[in-house]
């Protein structure tokens, strides 16, 4: 079987360039949390993800429709399913992949920032999304997407951090 890691017809896909996080990390609107990389991958048949140290962000995975599976550092394997949100914790093991059968469509971001320990941590779990809480998360995606999407100007960047803030406290 061929995996991949994105390439999905219709998907949405921003990495922000490191010279950009750097000035997020240092500017004091976004220092505390920002985006460092956001995505929507829809009908994502075959793609898988394993990442065996991690990566030094926390990853936030939202499944908008069919379903896929998930495991943190070798712990058993988890369905994620339309309306799950799994929170990844930075440097943790992982692998993540879409079902085969009911390939998922999925939301996601990369997150960093001084205080994402503070914003993250509690979350950092399977979690269900209530459908209104659903909307409203798709919603404020798709306005930091499109935000990031008009360039990484100091007022979008700053703008982006606050979004996001928003989109976690929901």
């Amino acid at each position: 079987m061929d995996t991949k890691q994105d390439g999905f017809k219709s998907q949405k896909l921003i990495v922000l360039p490191e010279n950009i996080r750097q000035e997020c990390s240092k500017n004091i609107y976004s220092k505390d949390i920002y985006v460092t990389d956001i995505g929507f991958f829809p009908n994502a048949k075959f793609h898988y993800i394993n990442r065996k140290n991690g990566v030094n962000s926390y990853i936030l995975i939202y499944c908008t429709s069919g379903e896929g599976y998930f495991s943190l550092s070798d712990s058993k394997e988890q369905i994620l399913k339309k309306g799950s949100l799994i929170i990844i914790p930075p440097n943790t093991p992982h692998y993540y992949g879409s079902s085969l059968d009911d390939p998922w469509s999925i939301y996601w971001l990369h997150i960093q920032g001084e205080n994402t320990v503070g914003n993250l941590r509690e979350l950092a779990n399977l979690l269900e999304l209530r459908i209104d809480i659903s909307a409203k998360f798709i919603e404020l995606f798709n306005e930091i997407y499109d935000l990031l999407e008009n360039g990484y100007h100091n007022n979008n960047l700053e703008y982006v951090s606050k979004i996001l803030e928003h989109l976690l406290g929901s």
